[in-house]
């Protein structure tokens, strides 16, 4: 090998790619329970939390609740009566089952120190890194924070985990109905929980008749970047960031974005990989029409919708370098974005 640092530009393969691989595990070993409580409206208690808690907090205090074992019923319940607090505990209910505890585990990736996996409850230093880390995932939904949280206890109720909802948030393959594409619940369903099975708001795709270019929305994009070798220590790391974008579309079909990325994997002769920050910015180019639009990064392109109030794309490739005495580097990379800021 020589003895040059290979460092790899990128951007991010939505979220999707990084998280989509991180849904499963943690939900063995769930008792069931019935209840005969009636059902509650989801869009109710939704907004009752947001209203009494804030937003993100309400959401990361569901998120948490389920991840020490708290049945969606519970959870309900506890929204009801005003009994669910910031860190995730119900005052007055032990949870009902088994606790998954695979949400510290997930949000480590995002987080600059490691924590404690089997900790019953969560520090109020760690609340605080959730409620950021969870803010930014949720600022580039299209749904509300009141109907990001009505799409997460319907997700909860059809039995889908923490870190399975989380993902879900992350790659917006989290739908209103509580359904995430391409995964399985790993926990237990619990159906007659509330009345309701979709609502919320979308945006993005269909006609571009009422756009008027050019156009411009600014917002931020998920990079990431997966990198492994395979000498040495045989080390691996996901870089991942969240960065401002701007993207205008033009009235002759052309379109421009400036992008920037603030971390970049990068590794050494002993096997070892890390993530680096970095100040890069650069500008794509592509195309777009009736809606659609393709922009040339990364290999197999950015591709998605825009109206007039929002856009959202998504692009992610990956391949192998091979180097003289079969040292092979492995690479992923990725782009995702959904904005609803126009002007």
């Amino acid at each position: 090998m020589s003895a040059n640092r290979f460092s790899a530009v990128f951007i991010s393969c939505a979220v999707v790619t990084l998280l989509a691989s991180c849904g499963g595990g943690g939900g063995g070993g769930y008792s069931t329970t019935s209840s005969t409580s009636s059902s509650y409206s989801a869009d109710t208690l939704a907004t009752t939390a947001v209203n009494s808690m804030g937003g993100t907090k309400a959401i990361v205090a569901a998120l948490i609740a389920n991840d020490h074992g708290y049945s969606t019923r519970q959870l309900a319940d506890a929204i009801s009566a005003g009994t669910l607090q910031a860190n995730g505990d119900i005052s007055g209910a032990d949870p009902a089952r088994s606790a998954p505890n695979v949400l510290r585990g997930y949000m480590a990736q995002y987080m600059s120190r490691s924590l404690s996996a089997t900790a019953k409850h969560f520090t109020d230093s760690e609340v605080a890194a959730l409620h950021t880390i969870v803010g930014i995932f949720v600022a580039v939904e299209t749904r509300s924070e009141k109907d990001e949280l009505k799409a997460i206890m319907m997700s909860m109720g059809s039995g889908f985990i923490a870190d399975q909802i989380v993902a879900g948030i992350v790659g917006h393959t989290l739908k209103d109905s509580g359904q995430i594409t391409g995964q399985t619940p790993n926990g237990v369903a619990e159906t007659d929980v509330f009345t309701e099975t979709g609502g919320g708001s979308t945006s993005g795709g269909g006609s571009s008749s009422n756009v008027s270019f050019p156009i411009t929305y600014r917002g931020y994009a998920n990079n990431t970047q997966r990198l492994s070798v395979s000498w040495g220590s045989a080390g691996s790391a996901t870089c991942q960031s969240y960065d401002p974008v701007e993207i205008t579309l033009n009235a002759d079909g052309t379109l421009s974005v400036n992008y920037s990325y603030s971390k970049y994997a990068t590794w050494n002769d002993a096997g070892t990989v890390w993530c680096e920050n970095s100040t890069t910015s650069s500008v794509l180019t592509g195309t777009h029409s009736n809606g659609q639009f393709s922009i040339n990064y990364p290999c197999d392109k950015t591709t998605g919708t825009y109206t007039s109030t929002g856009i959202q794309g998504t692009g992610s490739c990956e391949w192998t370098d091979s180097y003289a005495g079969g040292y092979l580097v492995r690479q992923s990379l990725g782009y995702s974005f959904n904005i609803t800021t126009a002007q």
